[in-house]
């Protein structure tokens, strides 16, 4: 693999990460960029390199799972979400099966996204009132989540393992 495509996939996955307003991802997405999402980038940079529509698309659908899984606490952001879920999914399909990721483990990860979306939009209903009942099966749990401060020891642990490329100790 050549450093320079490795740079700017994990610099990408890295500047991603950091522009995160709110709490950090769930696991299951930080796993997916770190492992996953940065070999896909990695390939659109080998391929068009990082000025090209491909390198702009295949960031910023990486910029669109983060905000995905944020809870929506507006009427605008869950259309928006609706809205954007087809294009997601589409891009996110491309990407993996460009680097090779077996069907299960499509199946699985987007499993996985579509419960995340669910607790997106149920928390979001739950926080504005619109609905009267109690938390349940797809409530987000916030254990799953830290706040995205620079003085988190887990968010600094990540970011400095990001900046170093040493991307395989990263532990989600």
């Amino acid at each position: 693999m050549s450093d320079t495509h490795v740079q700017a996939a994990t610099a990408a996955i890295r500047n991603l990460v950091e522009g995160t307003h709110g709490p950090l991802p769930p696991a299951a997405v930080l796993e997916f960029l770190v492992h996953h999402w940065r070999r896909y980038l990695f390939l659109v940079h080998r391929n068009h390199g990082g000025h090209g529509t491909a390198w702009t698309d295949a960031v910023r659908v990486g910029e669109l799972l983060l905000w995905s899984v944020i809870p929506k606490t507006t009427a605008d952001d869950r259309s928006r979400l609706t809205a954007a879920l087809d294009t997601l999914l589409a891009d996110l399909k491309h990407g993996m099966t460009a680097i090779h990721m077996t069907e299960a483990e499509q199946e699985t990860f987007l499993g996985g996204l579509a419960d995340l979306h669910l607790d997106a939009m149920h928390v979001a209903h739950q926080a504005s009132g619109t609905t009267g009942q109690a938390a349940g099966p797809n409530a987000t749990d916030l254990d799953n989540t830290i706040s995205l401060d620079v003085r988190d020891p887990k968010y600094a642990q990540l970011i400095d393992l990001l900046k170093s490329g040493n991307v395989e100790q990263i532990d989600v």
